[in-house]
């Protein structure tokens, strides 16, 4: 595994998730905003925090290109009803961009602006579909 991610010291644990993640550019040198465009592009979340997710994706960007952000998180109760929350839409930095075997990109994002209702959504989330085997 690339040593980036290996030595990566996370503030908070991530919750491995797969999630439908639809990402843009939001500010990035000219070349890559002539290379990608201005539209929308659909990823897929790996691993999900309070402060970031990691994302496969089509594109390739360096460190600190600046994305908007969009996903539906959702909640399965004890009894089998999924309920769905308001999309959450964040600005992100790009922190890292590893290659995959399969063609795609691992991108590491840390969340830039992001709101208190935001976050409280995120760690709610997070916590409460929290076992120990879904950290990582």
């Amino acid at each position: 595994m690339n040593r980036v991610y290996e030595t990566d010291r996370r503030r908070f644990q991530r919750l491995k998730v797969n999630l439908s993640v639809f990402y843009r550019l939001f500010e990035a040198p000219w070349d890559i905003c002539q290379e990608v465009g201005t539209q929308e592009f659909e990823g897929s979340a790996l691993d999900l925090s309070e402060l970031g997710m990691g994302i496969a994706c089509q594109h390739s960007f360096p460190a600190d290109v600046r994305l908007k952000i969009s996903f539906i998180l959702s909640r399965c109760d004890d009894e089998g009803i999924i309920s769905f929350k308001d999309p959450v839409e964040v600005k992100a930095r790009v922190c890292y961009c590893l290659p995959n075997d399969n063609g795609q990109f691992r991108l590491g994002v840390s969340f830039l602006e992001i709101t208190t209702k935001e976050r409280y959504s995120l760690a709610s989330f997070i916590y409460s579909t929290r076992s120990p085997k879904t950290f990582i």
